[in-house]
């Protein structure tokens, strides 16, 4: 066996870490289908991804972005559900390690609580710990 043949498992952490962003963003885009009705959310995918031989039919919809075994949900939709939802957008910016916030500069404040949250959800409980520690005043 060469070097590059092992196979190296995956964190057991980045496992549920991956499978969590997943349901987050399907549970995001299904909002979004919800809100703007999923036989309008399938009539506009099925226009722009029809001519490329990949239509989508408002069952192929709700079954995708229900629990259907085999329905899995297309990359290529992401896109589109993000330019109606802050929320999908969010989610794969925080995939990436970002942050969205509203244009222009921030203030103070603003930032603080971006970076608050952004500690709190990258570190779990010993960020939350850390943010608590620092807003409760307390010094050593």
């Amino acid at each position: 066996m060469k070097d590059t043949e092992f196979q190296f498992e995956l964190p057991l952490a980045d496992v549920h870490t991956g499978r969590m962003r997943a349901d987050q963003l399907k549970e995001a885009c299904r909002a979004v289908a919800v809100s703007r009705g999923f036989d309008r959310t399938a009539r506009e995918l099925d226009a722009i991804f029809c001519p490329l031989g990949r239509p989508v039919s408002i069952g192929t919809l709700h079954n995708t972005l229900g629990d259907h075994e085999r329905h899995y949900m297309r990359a290529e939709w992401v896109p589109v559900f993000a330019q109606h939802s802050d929320e999908v957008a969010q989610v794969i910016a925080s995939a990436a390690g970002k942050t969205l916030a509203p244009g222009g500069k921030l203030k103070p404040e603003d930032e603080l609580e971006l970076l608050r949250d952004r500690v709190m959800r990258e570190f779990g409980a010993a960020g939350a710990r850390l943010v608590a520690h620092i807003s409760g005043g307390r010094r050593r």
